[in-house]
């Protein structure tokens, strides 16, 4: 196994036919690669359910126990922008259930995701003044010190501050212990930028194990009556139809409550040569980077 320490270097090495499989990091990496080897094949794939980023919110902490204050810095947030700039239109609208078992093979789209998924800063004003919320600073922790997720949480920060005169303090650690210490053990001071939401293959990881107040990975401190009520009720639920009627009505009071802030997601560009095969990704799990890694098993290779 070779180690490339940079992204430049991984495409480098992909144009000196050292590996077969490129992940380009950007839009115009992916259309710079294909031209300098169109004989490359090309997949796009959503992204998995158990990788949404999002920004984290200590439910359990002043200001955030006042849904008019999640709902104000939810609307603070151009996701259309992050969307059509930072992601070059690579993205759609993040939010951490299984969109598949609802029948639906891309993304959640924005008009299925609430009020509060738009941009709309004077709505955002009038909720942080009826909750009597004014010069607000946040401890805005970030799980990656690089790379696109980190671009998106940094371009929130200045959204809050330029639309809604919200002050962030970063910190983005280089090391993946310090954050991970503070995320999985539910100590990070107010926000925490992150993409973990599984891993996990039934909608139950989505609804119990991330929202229910008594389940261990329940890492924003949630603790509603309704949510524990609804995330138990869809687990004891074995017909198919109403189990989903039961999560649509959480998925909706989710979304209402702003218990997380979902941003955008970005959709993973796969390069690999011609003669590489069953090399793939799926909706369900990337691979070869993520939960899919045994699919190296099945790929093959002609001379």
């Amino acid at each position: 196994t070779t180690f490339y320490p940079s992204p430049a270097q991984s495409v480098a090495a992909f144009r000196a036919n050292e590996f077969d499989s490129l992940n380009p990091t950007n839009f115009e990496q992916w259309l710079d690669v294909m031209k300098s080897n169109p004989d490359s094949v090309a997949q796009v794939t959503t992204p998995p359910p158990s990788f949404q980023p999002y920004i984290a919110m200590r439910l359990d902490k002043e200001p955030f126990r006042d849904p008019r204050v999640r709902r104000a810095l939810s609307l603070l947030i151009d996701r259309e922008t992050l969307i059509t700039g930072l992601a070059q239109g690579m993205a759609g609208y993040g939010y951490g259930q299984d969109n598949t078992y609802f029948g639906n093979n891309w993304p959640f789209e924005p008009d299925r995701l609430g009020q509060w998924f738009k941009y709309d800063p004077k709505q955002a004003k009038q909720l942080l003044d009826a909750a009597g919320v004014k010069d607000l600073q946040l401890d805005f922790l970030m799980g990656s010190f690089a790379g696109f997720n980190f671009d998106v949480w940094s371009a929130i920060a200045g959204m809050w501050q330029q639309a809604g005169g919200i002050k962030t303090t970063i910190n983005a650690p280089q090391d993946s212990a310090t954050w991970q210490k503070q995320f999985f053990g539910g100590t990070y001071n107010d926000l925490m930028g992150i993409g973990y939401v599984g891993p996990g293959w039934d909608p139950d990881t989505f609804a119990y194990h991330a929202m229910n107040s008594k389940s261990p990975k329940n890492y924003f401190k949630i603790n509603d009556p309704k949510v524990d009520e609804l995330t138990l009720k869809q687990r004891q639920t074995m017909n198919v139809e109403d189990r989903k009627k039961i999560l649509t009505e959480l998925m909706d009071y989710d979304l209402d409550q702003v218990t997380r802030l979902w941003t955008v997601a970005p959709y993973k560009i796969n390069l690999r040569k011609p003669n590489v095969f069953n090399l793939i990704d799926c909706e369900a799990a990337w691979n070869p980077i993520g939960w899919g890694s045994s699919g190296f098993d099945f790929a093959w290779k002609s001379s």
